[in-house]
Parts: structure tokens; sequence; C-alpha cells
């Protein structure tokens, strides 16, 4: 899991509890050590990182979305009540089970890493999220 540091406060994940034990988005406010429980994950359950873009929103991965095993990307403005998912993977075709940070690059786009694909050597993907479009970049990271 990630913190991220914005506007005088830490955001972190929680990959489990919550109404559905489907994790939490919390908020701890500083200096005042006030914690706050922001979001529950529902739809884009058990997150797994937390990065954030410079449109103000927060992006990850989780590893269920909507119950499916592969993973997905979500998506999260303060304003909104949940998460959202906005991609979800496709097994061989796109990888799946996703790990570690998503990174956003200079035009915007995030990059991320997930274990899966074909014959199970991971992949390397971006994607950008004005446009939604997925790409993956390498589709095996056995060197």
């Amino acid at each position: 899991q990630n913190i991220v540091w914005f506007d005088g406060a830490f955001y972190g994940t929680t990959s489990y509890n919550g109404p559905f034990d489907g994790g939490t988005l919390f908020k701890l406010e500083y200096p005042s050590d006030v914690f706050s429980v922001v979001a529950n994950f529902m739809e884009a359950n058990q997150p797994r990182s937390l990065s954030l873009h410079s449109n103000g929103n927060f992006y990850g991965m989780c590893a269920r979305p909507n119950g499916d095993p592969a993973g997905g990307i979500f998506e999260f403005a303060l304003d909104e009540e949940e998460p959202t998912v906005i991609h979800t993977f496709q097994n061989k075709n796109n990888g799946f089970n996703p790990f570690g940070s998503m990174l956003q690059s200079t035009d915007g786009s995030i990059y991320g890493l997930s274990s899966g694909g074909k014959f199970g050597e991971g992949t390397l993907f971006r994607f950008d999220p004005v446009s939604f479009l997925f790409e993956k970049k390498i589709k095996s990271l056995l060197l």
C-alpha cells in the first residue's frame, strides 16, 4: 500500500475493513492526527496501490474489481462517494494481478505493473486517465 501526501493530510488504503471488507481509503490530517475514512471500496475492492495524479484524482490498482480475480485500475475523486473501476485486466491479453505503485509520466499517462500475463511473465502497462486507453508496453518482464 502507498501513502500519499495531499492538501495537508496523508491518504492511504487498507486492503480489507469497511462495510463489506473490501478496503477503505483513509485520511490522516497533519499535525492534528485526526483520522477519518474517506471512502469504502465496494466495486473496486481490495486496493493494492494509491497514487495522486496531477488532475487531483487518486488512482490505484485493486485485486478484485466486481469480484473479477484478474484485477483492475480504480479512480477516486474526493467529491465522490466511492472509487470507480475504470479498467479491468483481461488475463493473458493485457496482464492480471496488478501490484506495486503506479507512476504518472510527463504526458499524464500512468504506468504500472502486473505479475501475470502470457505464460505468467508479467507486464508493464500504460493507462491514459483521460481517454481510458490501456496499452501493454512490455508483455514479458522475464529477462
